[in-house]
């Protein structure tokens, strides 16, 4: 039909199905339908993802680990090889799955660098595989995206890999490759992709970022979009803006879960000599707020004005943060700013017996008090998940503990709890004395480590040695006794 004849026919209200035939299935040439494609997905049976780090690290799927040059990516990285090596728990008190990693390492030697980082960190050599050359003839090559997707699926099987870290990723694409073209990106890093849903591996790609400023956090990354638009996750590393000496691990892009609190974290000294990554807790900081423009001098100095603030009210001990923030309120300091300042300090919130919240300096809390933080600005430890539980009496019991030893020393009777309880830590200290057991090889790899990351991490193998991994709170308190039971018997 010409537009001479569809504009009388629109006029009239005329429908396109009356003069179009219904879309069906195409035929071939022999009038013959097509066999079926593609797939409903009332055939696809739903799954739920699963994680190697949970809400961070996805397993079989692509994530991009990306900042700056010198602010220990690697090193943070390394710390996680680790962790999964020997199957320590992840610095937020989530259990981690003992596994095999395999490391493509372009900057880092493998014998003066990345060895030392993971013994420092307590890892397990035997299940880490350097695997950044290739032979090529009669020589090595670094291995490249997508040519070499074979050698690494070889090596995820060697050593029953986890994870994947490929860092830097520019390194490791051909040369056929741009990695400033988006359809270049797509064509090499989809088959990586592929190979990690195949595998259910995690791969993490390192990229350092570019040097525009602010704008969308996602556009900091160097190279194409692309890049990140192929990874189902995303985290930053970033310097802390109000610490020198720490830097940030924030959610940068979080397609399957909801974004993770930011970690702060430090780059130690290790006795061998070799970075350790300490982790600090959690803090404010998000990737929009660490990849802003530097604030201006004025901004600065309202900073400086608050913590000087801070220094001068906790001078002679703790306070009370609403009566903190009253006086800075009265000075000019905006509460955004004043906790900024609080974070910069090191200053602790402290929760008095009556509910109410005070501040102090680190070191300045009065015995016998909960040092948690307050909810709307956290900054825990490794060990949080554990504060809602009561202490266990150690050397020195507090005197309510004493007197419920006591009162049980005089009925001459022992509760069905206390009885339950024995039974668990005695239970749990045969497996951790047994070098069969994973919980028990794991003891035996912290013991020689001084139990430096304290015993959460055992906490985590003994719960998935008994298969009660859900309940992983109730594996605290018996397999921190079983330890301290353990360690005063071979001392004694």
């Amino acid at each position: 039909m010409d537009e001479g004849q569809a504009n009388p026919w629109r006029g009239e209200g005329g429908r396109v199905s009356e003069i179009a035939d219904p879309i069906g299935p195409s035929e071939d040439q022999n009038g013959n339908a097509p066999e079926t494609l593609g797939v409903l997905l009332s055939d696809v049976v739903a799954e739920q993802v699963l994680w190697l780090w949970e809400s961070r690290i996805p397993l079989g799927k692509l994530i991009i680990l990306e900042g700056d040059p010198g602010l220990g990516k690697s090193a943070l990285l390394t710390d996680a090889a680790a962790r999964i090596s020997v199957g320590r728990a992840w610095p937020d008190g989530t259990p981690c799955a003992a596994g095999g990693v395999v490391i493509c390492s372009s900057e880092d030697g493998a014998a003066d660098t990345i060895r030392p980082r993971l013994d420092a960190a307590g890892g397990d050599p035997s299940k880490v595989l350097d695997l950044t050359m290739v032979p090529d003839g009669n020589i090595e090559r670094f291995i490249t995206i997508p040519k070499d997707l074979d050698a690494i699926r070889q090596g995820i099987k060697r050593v029953g890999a986890q994870l994947v870290i490929m860092d830097p990723i520019m390194q490791f694409l051909s040369g056929d490759h741009n990695a400033h073209k988006d359809q270049d990106v797509r064509q090499a890093l989809a088959p990586l992709a592929k190979l990690a849903e195949e595998t259910g591996t995690a791969i993490v790609v390192v990229r350092h970022l570019n040097k525009a400023s602010g704008g969308n956090p996602l556009y900091r990354g160097g190279g194409s979009i692309g890049i990140i638009g192929a990874a189902r996750s995303a985290l930053l590393v970033a310097q802390h803006p109000d610490d020198e000496h720490r830097r940030v691990l924030a959610p940068l892009k979080s397609n399957l879960a909801k974004p993770a609190p930011s970690l702060a974290f430090t780059l130690a000294e290790a006795a061998n000599g070799a970075v350790r990554v300490e982790y600090k807790g959690k803090t404010p900081y998000n990737a929009e707020t660490l990849l802003a423009p530097a604030p201006d001098p004025e901004e600065r100095s309202a900073l400086e004005e608050a913590k000087e603030f801070l220094r001068d009210a906790l001078d002679d001990g703790p306070r009370y943060n609403k009566v903190l923030k009253k006086e800075a309120r009265e000075a000019d300091i905006s509460e955004a700013t004043l906790r900024r300042a609080k974070e910069a300090l090191g200053v602790r919130a402290n929760k008095e017996g009556d509910g109410s919240w005070s501040w102090a300096f680190e070191g300045a809390d009065r015995e016998g008090k909960d040092t948690q933080d307050e909810p709307q600005d956290t900054e825990v430890s490794e060990d949080a998940h554990l504060e809602h539980l009561e202490p266990l009496p150690l050397d020195k019991p507090s005197s309510e503990a004493q007197r419920e030893q006591g009162a049980q020393e005089v009925q001459g009777t022992q509760t069905p709890e206390d009885a339950h309880l024995a039974d668990r830590v005695s239970r749990i200290a045969a497996v951790l004395t047994d070098w069969n057991t994973q919980p028990g090889q794991l003891f035996d790899s912290h013991r020689s480590h001084g139990f430096v990351d304290g015993y959460t991490p055992i906490v985590g193998a003994v719960a998935k040695h008994f298969g009660d991994t859900k309940n992983f709170t109730a594996w605290i308190e018996p397999t921190y006794s079983a330890c301290d039971q353990i360690r005063a018997e071979t001392s004694a």
